[in-house]
């Protein structure tokens, strides 16, 4: 069978130039003709002088515009650089998937480097710190980050559906025109609060899904291995770089990181618990689980008189519900019970002919194991207090 190659760069370059078109269109919409012509000419100048020719052609063609009309062109060409940027990290990603499709070994990926180790090496001394800080350079509003996600999501849709085409580039177009009207400055200086709330935002879009997958691929290597990574951040307590920065924004940036991962593992224990309905009139349950479910109908007497004998016959999505409840309360009282919990319903599964709805919640134990020991919940309260001491 013939082997097909990883996908070449013309995806790409067909991405970067419906996205240059489309916004062209964009400007054309939102100003007018002349804009895009000076834009054009200040490219084709840009690309002469790279090929050699004279720069004081391009500088004397920006100097002769209005300061108003300069201040379109470079807002014209940083979009457009944005959006290349995007198409490049999507193609990427499609570069990704052709090796996984065809099994080939990834460049710089886990699988080659445990390749590299001589057999029966165990790598112990793996050691992965991810820190955040709020970098002046890093200046990109949430509001940004999230429509070059959306453009993204939509380049991808061009590839799996490419009979959407003419409805994607409308979307696109939209997101396009929503990026050239958004002040990408901010009118005022962000507060050490919003510093702290833009580190999150990426634990919430990306990381903890990543860390997640990296974890389990790391686990497949190294089984029994140790956690290696964790994350650190500078954001809300970095005095030196900030003076409004002090106990009360760790304090802040620590109860913050705590709601967001409480939050995110009760969205994900209620979908746990839409997805597992496994029935005791069917199938044999472990008297673990069973006393686990008194115990905490014994302790949450509120919450048990509310839903009654609801779910009394389906013990996995009974328990999942007091777990739920206990997040939603911030009722856990260290991240380790949440993992028991995990793992006892994990246990239980596998026990009663269950592995491959076990298999199904890996991702969630992995996640609650690996993200808690990152940002841990256990101790948040305690450290937010030993900060707060002169």
């Amino acid at each position: 069978m013939a082997v097909r190659e990883p996908p070449t760069d013309a995806p790409l370059r067909r991405d970067v130039r419906l996205l240059g078109d489309l916004l062209g269109q964009v400007l054309v919409e939102q100003e007018d003709e002349s804009l895009l012509a000076d834009v054009e000419r200040v490219r084709a100048l840009a690309r002469s002088a790279r090929d050699g020719a004279p720069h004081d052609d391009l500088a004397g063609a920006v100097a002769g515009l209005p300061l108003e009309r300069q201040a379109s062109v470079l807002r014209a060409f940083a979009l457009y650089f944005q959006l290349a940027n995007v198409a490049e990290q999507q193609h990427r990603i499609r570069r990704r998937r052709a090796y996984a499709e065809e099994e080939r070994v990834l460049p710089e990926s886990l699988d080659e480097s445990f390749s590299r180790i001589p057999a029966g090496e165990v790598a112990e001394r793996v050691s992965l710190q991810l820190v955040l800080t709020a970098h002046p350079t890093e200046a990109a509003r949430r509001t940004v980050l999230a429509s070059h996600l959306r453009i993204a999501a939509l380049l991808s849709e061009l590839d799996d559906a490419p009979y959407r085409r003419d409805a994607i580039e409308h979307e696109l177009a939209a997101e396009i025109t929503a990026l050239w009207q958004t002040d990408e400055v901010r009118s005022h200086r962000p507060r050490v609060v919003d510093e702290i709330r833009n580190g999150h935002w990426f634990f919430e879009q990306s990381l903890i899904d990543a860390a997640e997958q990296l974890l389990a691929d790391y686990r497949r290597h190294l089984p029994d291995a140790p956690t290696p990574m964790r994350f650190g951040t500078w954001i809300g307590g970095d005095a030196d770089g900030n003076p409004n920065a002090g106990a009360d924004t760790v304090r802040e940036a620590l109860e913050r990181a705590r709601t967001l991962l409480r939050h995110r593992y009760r969205d994900e224990v209620r979908a746990l618990a839409a997805t597992i309905g496994i029935s005791s009139r069917l199938t044999p349950v472990d008297p673990e689980l069973r006393a686990s479910i008194e115990r905490d109908e014994l302790e949450l007497p509120a919450y048990t008189s509310a839903i009654g004998d609801q779910n009394v016959d389906e013990p996995y999505r009974r328990k999942l519900s007091f777990m739920w409840r206990r997040l939603d309360a911030d009722a856990y009282e260290s991240a380790a019970d949440l993992v028991a919990d995990l793992e006892l319903l994990d246990r239980s599964l596998r026990a009663n002919r269950g592995a491959r709805i076990a298999a199904s919640m890996h991702a969630s134990r992995t996640s609650a194991s690996a993200i808690c020991s990152a940002l841990p919940l256990p101790h948040v309260r305690d450290t937010a207090r030993r900060h707060s001491t002169p």
